[in-house]
């Protein structure tokens, strides 16, 4: 995310100075700008209602900071070049492997990622360098604040995660309210069904069902809290 041309780093540079040179002003500016972005995210909600968010902060090239995000949200609203000078590119190969096949539709791979929409429209654009851009080259983005910060931001949709049950036979984690009775807790214990459990019954029922991994059930069934099934 960080951007050493910034008017914000440049400005306060001593003569002869680059901003390699000054780490903690690079910081103080990346900093101001992390805390715009994300209001931009939680509080004006650029991608729909944000309902949990997660980051990471990292120092490469010399001390230059970036962000990792994960921002989880009720409904996303997400919108979505090459150029043999971009620092991905390795032996004129992109090592991001753009560009793209052409879809029609977005839909998920074999491992669960987003494959956006990609229409082969004819349009062809000339972007910075004299190159030429279709839809295979470009790389999922938000207009906005791309405007708004003046540096690379990179937005990507995920499927849908779901935390997955792991335990024992017969060690399932049960909750229940501390003024329950034994009989009560035994009776809570016995009609308790995690994931993991629901997820071998269902195979036991049905033994020529197509075979799914336990990670990959849920993105073929759907979980029913109330009945636990």
């Amino acid at each position: 995310m960080e951007n050493p041309n910034w008017t914000e780093v440049q400005e306060a540079l001593y003569p002869h100075q680059t901003a390699t040179d000054r780490p903690d002003l690079v910081a103080r500016v990346f900093e101001m700008k992390r805390k715009a972005l994300m209001d931009e995210i939680v509080e004006k909600k650029v991608f729909g209602d944000v309902v949990g968010y997660v980051y990471t902060i990292e120092f490469q090239k010399r001390g230059s900071p970036h962000m990792h995000a994960l921002i989880y949200l009720e409904k996303s609203q997400i919108q979505l070049t090459r150029n043999k000078d971009s620092p991905c590119m390795k032996k004129e190969n992109c090592t991001k492997h753009y560009p793209k096949s052409y879809n029609d539709t977005t839909c998920l791979d074999g491992g669960g990622y987003s494959v956006y929409r990609r229409r082969n429209n004819g349009v062809e654009v000339d972007v910075h360098g004299g190159h030429k851009a279709t839809n295979i080259d470009i790389v999922p983005y938000n207009p906005h604040l791309l405007r708004m910060f003046n540096c690379h931001i990179n937005v990507e949709e995920i499927p849908h995660m779901e935390r997955l049950a792991i335990h024992l036979k017969g060690m399932q984690r049960i909750v229940y309210e501390s003024e329950a009775s034994t009989e009560g807790v035994t009776q809570i214990a016995e009609n308790y069904k995690s994931k993991l459990m629901a997820y071998f019954e269902y195979y036991d029922e049905n033994p020529d069902a197509p075979a799914y991994t336990y990670q990959d059930f849920l993105q073929h069934m759907v979980w029913k809290k109330d009945i636990s099934k």
